[in-house]
């Protein structure tokens, strides 16, 4: 059964969706939509300083203790179709504004298990509701799994749907003294859709409600029990409209059963907090909150509040806030939300979520269940931790990558990698052993020859094995020997030279024990990096 309610001075006019008798169905007669009238038992007076009258006294007396229900009419709003199955599936009033004069609602309803799916939105200002109070009446492609109703501005209203893949929208304005309507675009626009991801079954869409005129959130169900999401979706004026937010519920939440958005208030600009409730069929009902900021009309991210476990023993069928108006003048009592849920064992559980007084010093004060401070130190700790994680890794890449010729991070790199960041040094592309280097410049290496292989050690230690090889085509062997007192010929080395020079060629993949040492007889070996490059300068001087 689908419920709804309009607020009276003393109780609630309640719009249900109750079918007829089986006979009566058979005999094409439905009267599905039931009006009630609630009136509340009446309050003791407990203001002891004000005396009454003793008419007062009596009238007092004479009024029922306890709350009082009775049918003010039934009517039907779909067209008749044939069996008995058809219902009416949803039902849902746009938004109560609490104003002096009043808000002008309507109402929309859509069937469930029709062999034809039907959607009728009415003018909710009368009750009983007629077939006359039709606003606007639509055939379905798909049946309607929810609906939202939100007035963007006087009488004009849009009107969101789901079915099991796409979300549709059609906006109305509505003129109450004479029935006219504006229907925009003429007929339903479908502004989203769930595609098949590699040829996998598809979420289902569950629940949605309006969080802005523009911003829609939306419920699903992933396939084989694989958990729950919640999304933001954009809604555009025409064309198809953008998630901006998705975000997968705790684990534990298998399947969702039930949706309900509590609205709190908004500062004077406009920015306020939306919280979110979402029952589970594992009898849990998750508490998520998000944040709109006018300035820049977006959303914040979900974050999760609490879950309450257990709420119900049997299957939770539905869960629903209870409007919030914040009071009319600065209090400092404790203002609450009330969260109702209902299951198959025909119970309900009323909890209560306690709110915080936000007074910002750049905005007017609101109320929050989530602190957008907390939110902040969260986001701002991850995104600390983020940053410096980039910043680290590009440090490093800039480093090792993009080095200068000679740093002393180029020790480090292996001598293919070397090679790329020195102008001086031969192309990793062309990286050989010392043999082939010294076979490739044979002819400029004579002993009068302007060509000069150059081994140089970092000089860090004889733990670093990097080594660097230069050509170099000018200045000969001599005016570099004389440059540079560190360099020697391989004859000119000591035996003990001579081995740790062996060790890092091998190390540094330049030279192996099975080529022999006349490799090494014709090239030069530095053991100070820095000082090569001056004495070629100087030699290319003179």
């Amino acid at each position: 059964m689908s419920l709804a309610n309009l607020a009276t001075k003393d109780g609630l006019i309640s719009l249900a969706g109750v079918n007829s008798s089986i006979a009566d169905q058979r005999a094409g007669r439905n009267e599905h939509l039931r009006v009630f009238s609630v009136k509340y038992p009446r309050r003791p007076r407990r203001d002891s300083a004000v005396s009454q009258s003793s008419e007062e006294q009596t009238t007092q007396k004479n009024e029922p203790l306890l709350a009082e229900i009775n049918t003010i009419g039934q009517s039907t709003l779909f067209k008749p179709v044939d069996g008995t199955d058809q219902y009416q599936r949803l039902l849902k009033l746009s938004p109560a504004r609490k104003v002096a004069t009043g808000s002008k609602r309507v109402g929309a309803i859509a069937t469930g298990m029709s062999a034809t799916s039907q959607l009728v939105v009415f003018d909710a200002t009368q009750t009983p509701v007629h077939q006359a109070q039709t606003i606007n009446a639509l055939d379905l492609e798909e049946e309607a799994n929810d609906l939202d109703i939100i007035d963007t501005i006087t009488n004009e209203f849009s009107i969101v749907w789901c079915s099991d893949y796409s979300i549709y929208e059609q906006s109305i304005t509505y003129n109450f003294e004479s029935g006219t309507k504006t229907l925009t675009p003429p007929n339903p626009r479908r502004i989203y859709s769930l595609e098949k991801q590699d040829g996998l079954i598809r979420s289902k869409f569950r629940c949605l409600r309006f969080l802005t005129d523009h911003h829609i959130l939306a419920l699903s169900n992933i396939p084989n029990r694989g958990g729950t999401e919640l999304s933001i979706i954009h809604l555009y004026p025409t064309g198809p409209a953008s998630i901006v937010y998705r975000w997968r519920l705790p684990s534990h939440v298998k399947q969702a059963a039930a949706m309900d958005v509590c609205v709190l208030d908004a500062d004077k600009v406009g920015s306020r907090q939306f919280v979110i409730a979402v029952s589970s069929q594992d009898l849990s009902i998750t508490i998520v909150t998000t944040n709109y900021v006018r300035q820049t009309d977006s959303m914040s991210n979900f974050r999760r509040y609490t879950t309450m476990r257990d709420v119900h023993v049997q299957n939770i069928t539905g869960v629903r806030f209870a409007p919030f108006y914040p009071p009319d003048k600065p209090t400092s009592a404790q203002q609450y939300i009330r969260l109702g849920s209902g299951s198959v064992g025909n119970t309900v559980v009323v909890s209560t979520l306690p709110l915080q007084f936000l007074n910002s010093k750049k905005s007017s004060p609101r109320y929050v269940l989530s602190h957008p401070s907390e939110e902040r130190w969260t986001q701002l700790s991850y995104t600390a931790i983020i940053t410096l994680l980039v910043l680290f890794i590009a440090i490093l890449l800039q480093s090792y990558l993009f080095p200068g010729p000679n740093s002393a991070v180029t020790r480090y790199l292996p001598t293919p990698l070397r090679s790329m960041f020195d102008g001086n040094q031969l192309p990793a592309s062309s990286f050989k052993r010392l043999s082939e280097i010294v076979n490739e410049h044979s002819y400029g290496l004579q002993a009068n020859g302007e060509k000069s292989i150059v081994v140089t050690d970092s000089g860090v230690g004889s733990a670093n094995t990097g080594l660097d090889v230069k050509v170099i085509h000018e200045g000969g062997k001599t005016a570099l020997l004389q440059g540079d007192k560190s360099a020697k010929r391989w004859d000119d080395l000591a035996k003990h030279e001579k081995k740790v020079w062996k060790e890092r060629l091998i190390e540094a993949g330049l030279w192996t024990t099975d080529e022999s040492e006349a490799v090494l007889k014709g090239v030069i070996f530095s053991s100070l990096a820095h000082i090569v490059g001056g004495a070629v300068a100087d030699a290319l001087g003179h």
